[in-house]
């Protein structure tokens, strides 16, 4: 229709035409109307709720464009009404293959998997030196969909106690810590000459696993975590005197267990390697929220752990 109003003016314009005639019928407005509902949602950067609700907007201003349309006027309501009903499915299936926002397809999809293959020697992961104890978890969050996701803010939390962890994407700008523990945990002890002598401890595992924040994770791109989960080993040294309860052997391990049933253990920064013992994690709970096109969408999963 366009396309014959464009060849009436060029027609006329020799005859003085006043481009005012272009819209002289309801028909051309309600056309003009969708055109510049259609650019303004390509062009502006909206939320997509607004998007959506535009690019509606401008499917039933064709199609009412096409009912009212001249041409039409003469025929029977109901040649009018099926025209106007395929001009507006051809424009919606349009509209929703082209600028139509479905953010239920935006999701994060998740794969993890656990290993207990030999890791070569001085492996490092998180600052500490690898143990043949240990089990490595990697946790991939990725970003299948045509948008970029912004803001990620999720915590990662397995079933079992996590001893440290690394990004494992280094083209991705992310950030990681401990969820939940302080940096130095102190005890005093007694020792055999009367006198009292404090004990500083690290944080060394945690049930409450890690949080990751990611500024920016690219469409259909991702972002890798990995793990060393392991058990410890309950202290079991035996007391020097009434008072000495063993803080300062390299090997005592203090486990606080918190209301909600997680627990976070304390020991020394010199440990020995004897107070991991290997554990199977089963499942990764990971929860949290992140951002696509100005809208907020929340993380809740529960994944199951596949192993090699």
């Amino acid at each position: 229709m366009i396309f014959r109003v464009l060849r009436m003016a060029r027609a006329r314009e020799g005859a003085g035409m006043d481009f005012k005639e272009l819209f002289a019928s309801l028909s051309n407005w309600l056309f003009t109307f969708a055109i510049a509902c259609a650019v303004g949602v390509w062009w502006a950067s909206l939320t997509p709720m607004t998007t959506n609700l535009s690019l509606a907007v401008a499917v039933v201003a064709i199609a009412l464009a096409v009912f009212f349309h001249p041409l039409l006027g003469s025929q029977h309501l109901v040649v009018r009404v099926m025209w106007t009903l395929g001009a507006g499915c051809a424009a919606g299936l349009l509209a929703y293959y082209t600028l139509w926002i479905d953010l239920s397809k935006a999701v994060v999809e998740t794969a993890i998997l656990a290993s207990n293959a030999k890791q070569p020697p001085n492996t490092m992961i998180g600052g500490m030196q690898w143990q043949d104890s240990f089990t490595e978890l990697s946790v991939m969050l990725s970003n299948p969909t045509k948008w970029d996701y912004e803001n990620l803010d999720v915590e990662i939390i397995p079933d079992k106690p996590v001893i440290a962890a690394q990004i494992g994407s280094p083209a991705i700008e992310a950030s990681l810590w401990r969820i939940g523990t302080a940096p130095i945990y102190s005890l005093t002890q007694g020792m055999p000459d009367g006198t009292e002598q404090k004990v500083d401890l690290v944080p060394i595992a945690s049930e409450f696993g890690y949080r990751l924040r990611v500024p920016l994770i690219p469409k259909e791109s991702f972002v890798v975590v990995r793990m060393a989960i392991a058990g410890l080993k309950p202290f079991s040294g035996k007391k020097n005197t009434t008072n000495d309860l063993g803080f300062s052997k390299p090997y005592y391990v203090q486990r606080l267990k918190y209301t909600n049933g997680q627990s976070i253990w304390y020991g020394h920064a010199e440990r020995p390697a004897s107070v991991f013992i290997p554990a199977k994690p089963r499942k990764v709970e990971i929860q949290g929220s992140f951002e696509v096109l100005k809208a907020k969408k929340d993380v809740k999963q529960e994944v199951p752990i596949g192993r090699n």
